[in-house]
């Protein structure tokens, strides 16, 4: 899995937990799948057994990073918008599986 991921201007570095109750350090009692730090620019996520899923929870915390950066506010101000992202997120993780698409990382060494 990825180690940080760059967008926009911003480098977010990605943290895997085994327990849900670590991913958000707000709340432990909360069973969360992802977080986003946007002052610390981190992302949190609960890394699942099953690589697709741990896959969609970190898109799903990249597109709230997109929307919030390109100010998206129809979705940000939506009361549905975790919902809507999870479908996003869902739909294109299928996307890329189905069609055995890959995103390869580029070393600058």
């Amino acid at each position: 899995m990825l180690e940080s991921i760059k967008i926009f201007d911003s480098v977010y570095t990605i943290t895997a937990f085994d327990n849900k109750k670590a991913v958000n350090p707000l709340n432990s009692e909360e069973n969360t799948l992802g977080y986003v730090d946007y002052n610390e620019k981190t992302i949190r996520i609960f890394a699942s057994p099953s690589t697709k899923e741990t896959e969609k929870t970190l898109l799903h915390e990249v597109l709230h990073i997109l929307i919030r950066e390109l100010r998206i506010t129809e979705i940000q101000e939506d009361e549905r918008a975790e919902n809507i992202i999870d479908l996003l997120a869902l739909g294109i993780i299928t996307i890329i599986t189905d069609n055995k698409l890959t995103v390869t990382e580029e070393n600058s060494g």
